[in-house]
């Protein structure tokens, strides 16, 4: 990422959904066209084991469907919400 602050078009925020739930609504949102979406999971404090379920899900959904995305700047949310570029 560059130096020069980015904003994205929406966020979407997946605290306390099921994986079902992040899934349908990270579809729903993709289907939008925008170009910059933030996607804010947590960092999985409160999942069982302490593994990051959420995070976890929506680095292999987006990864699966070949969409670009990197963490978040620490201001925008670090390691709890990624950058989320699509082409139109």
């Amino acid at each position: 990422m560059n130096k020069y602050q980015q904003i994205p078009e929406a966020v979407v925020d997946l605290h306390g959904l099921t994986v079902v739930e992040a899934k349908a609504e990270l579809e729903r949102i993709l289907k939008k066209g925008h170009a910059h979406i933030r996607v804010i999971t947590g960092k999985g404090h409160n999942s069982t084991n302490g593994v990051p379920v959420l995070r976890e899900f929506t680095k292999k959904f987006l990864s699966q469907k070949g969409i670009r995305f990197s963490q978040s700047k620490i201001t925008d949310g670090g390691a709890g919400s990624f950058e989320v570029f699509l082409t139109n």
